[in-house]
């Protein structure tokens, strides 16, 4: 019963973690679909002629969106990123924690061996 309440409270606990980044304005879960690059990448290069002043400014515009949205990417990433690595660090501790805790029960169970022979 202790170790319920105990465990809510716990900033180690992961029962309320996700397993799959979450897109911030979707609220869906990311996902890579293989192929889509470079699709994206040809369909650009296809519908824009560089030949053409006009041509030449929709590219430039394009590519600026496009590097606009993948330094969006990059920071959202890079936190997810950060939050796992603060986890693995609460999990470190935790794990260092239980560990000494190990050793000071065996430690007190050879005392207590020691004292009484069975």
């Amino acid at each position: 019963m202790h170790e319920a309440s105990e465990s809510a409270n716990d900033p180690f606990s992961v029962g309320e973690q996700k397993s799959h980044p979450v897109c911030a304005q979707s609220a869906g879960e990311l996902t890579l679909e293989s192929g889509a690059a470079e699709e994206t990448q040809q369909r650009d290069h296809e519908t824009v002629s560089k030949s053409s002043p006009t041509g030449f400014v929709a590219r430039e515009e394009e590519l600026r969106r496009q590097i606009v949205e993948n330094e969006s990417q990059l920071k959202e990433i890079t936190g997810y990123v950060n939050q796992l690595n603060i986890q693995i660090h609460r999990w470190q501790l935790r794990l260092q924690k239980l560990n000494e805790r190990n050793a000071n029960l065996k430690t007190q169970l050879g005392v207590l061996k020691g004292e009484n022979p069975a």
